[in-house]
């Protein structure tokens, strides 16, 4: 059989087209973005394209998500905090909106934050925790009032969940191991239990913030 010329073009055409439109489509929904970072590899988290998109969108977001709290910090002290969850998440990957989740989890912005274990500040962190990540990090360790520090809770915090991370494999097992911590979390894995409870608390937290939802 015969084709015309118009016949085969036709088809060809079609093809083109319907590429074009799949390209000009952001289809990221149910996708694991992998981002390479100075620290390694790290998976991103599957979603739907959402704003913010810009740097500064995002981090007007994030204050935004902080004035839901009784902080006691001041309008100045905010962008500088909303600048360092940026950055950070930056350097390792994160979804600064997630790491942003993870605070309100731990300690809703309240820098001077103290759990009944002992943890402080910002990310919850141990002083014992704290002085070994600084170590490791190369930051100046001042005691307990390091802790206080947010921009240095939020470098340590962000650093320790990297950690775990690529001890774990999987963020909602580093989330148990940040909470529980990771020896707690070895033993319950070498036991065959997965605990979501945290973690779940988190990525709850997470999806109310994408979704814009003031009622956090």
């Amino acid at each position: 059989m015969k084709f015309s010329n118009t016949q085969i073009r036709l088809p060809i055409i079609t093809l083109i087209f319907a590429c074009a439109a799949f390209l000009a489509f952001p289809v990221t929904a149910g996708i694991a973005k992998e981002v390479r970072t100075e620290s390694g590899k790290v998976i991103s988290y599957p979603g739907k394209k959402i704003a913010p998109i810009t740097d500064k969108e995002i981090q007007e977001k994030i204050v935004s998500v902080i004035t839901h709290y009784k902080t006691g910090l001041r309008e100045k002290r905010k962008d500088q905090i909303s600048r360092h969850i940026l950055e950070q998440s930056k350097k390792y990957g994160y979804d600064p909106l997630f790491l942003t989740a993870l605070i309100i989890t731990e300690s809703s912005f309240n820098h001077r934050a103290k759990s009944k274990v002992g943890a402080l500040g910002l990310m919850q962190i141990r002083p014992k925790t704290g002085k070994a990540l600084a170590s490791e990090k190369n930051m100046r360790w001042r005691g307990k009032r390091t802790l206080y520090h947010p921009e240095k809770n939020i470098a340590l915090g962000s650093y320790y969940l990297n950690k775990l991370i690529k001890r774990f494999g999987k963020m909602h097992t580093a989330l148990e191991a940040y909470n529980h911590g990771p020896t707690r979390i070895a033993r319950y894995l070498r036991k065959g239990k997965h605990p979501k409870d945290y973690s779940g608390k988190v990525f709850a937290v997470y999806n109310k913030i994408r979704m814009a939802k003031a009622d956090l």
